[in-house]
This record gives C-alpha cells, structure tokens and sequence, in this order.
C-alpha cells in the first residue's frame, strides 16, 4: 500500500469515527417524547406528573387531560414562574418523572428545556399535543379523556 493511500484512509477513518462520536453525542442530548396514549397510562399509575402548559383560556375551552395538572407556561412572571409552580407541584424533587403537554408540541418542546436547563432529570414532551399537529394526533383526536378544569382562572402557585 502506497503512503498516500494509507494516509488517505486513515484520515477518512477518524473523520468516520468524529462523525459517529458527534452522532451520538447528539443522539443522547435528543429530547424524550412520549405519546399521549403513554403517558396517559404513566400518568394514570402515578409514574409520571402530566403538566398541561396551555393557557387557562385553553383549558376553559377544552378541559385539562385526565390526570394532568394545569401550570400555565405563559403566566404572569415568565419562565421563572413557570418554573417556581413546577417546583412547589413536585416538592422541590427535580428527579420526579414530568411530562409536558400543550396543545400542539412547541410550548410544550419550550418548557421541556426550561425544566431541564433548571436541573430536571427527566422531562418528556408530549409532542402531539391536547390538539394535535394535523387532524390525525393529538390527546383529543386519540379519544383518551379530558376533564373540566378547576379554577381555570389562574394558575396553581
């Protein structure tokens, strides 16, 4: 074998294997994503803490899911609200399985990050959202139950 074919393959070789570490790295970091049906059954078995990040308006409109907690992620004080509601819901334990929900997957993708940027260990979003993407996902179109929320006027604190 020639030098600058050994050279040639070896410097393709470390680029191959920098690809597959960055790749993984990358795959990783990757957001955790559930779908509705499974965190419903999570969330019903006490596993997971269903957030519903959507505004009360939203909430008056349709109901909360079953088993979720209305935390409203646009309220009054921003992030740090938001963030302050969540602590005081899970007692201050960062590692409580949470799972966010909105109403089509960006607040909910928003406040993933949020919660893991503050130290959350395990937040999972649920990227169809109560009303889905398109007109075949989504809590509601999945038939799984949606409840009146309580005090909807205002966000738990």
């Amino acid at each position: 074998m020639s030098l600058k074919l050994y050279h040639l393959l070896r410097y393709f070789g470390s680029m191959l294997l920098l690809a597959v570490c960055l790749l993984s790295s990358a795959w990783a970091e990757s957001p955790l994503v559930i779908t509705p049906a499974e965190v419903y059954a999570q969330a019903r078995a006490g596993k997971v803490l269903l957030i519903d990040v959507r505004t009360p308006a939203e909430w008056r409109q349709s109901g909360i899911p079953e088993y979720a907690l209305p935390i409203d992620f646009r309220q009054e004080g921003g992030p740090a609200a938001f963030l302050q509601a969540v602590l005081d819901a899970v007692k201050g334990d960062r590692n409580r399985p949470i799972a966010v929900i909105c109403a089509g997957g960006t607040r909910s993708a928003h406040a993933q990050q949020v919660l893991e940027q503050a130290g959350f260990t395990h937040v999972e979003d649920v990227s169809e959202g109560v009303t889905g993407r398109n007109s075949e996902t989504g809590w509601i179109h999945r038939g799984l139950p949606m409840v009146p929320c309580k005090d909807c006027g205002q966000s738990p604190q």
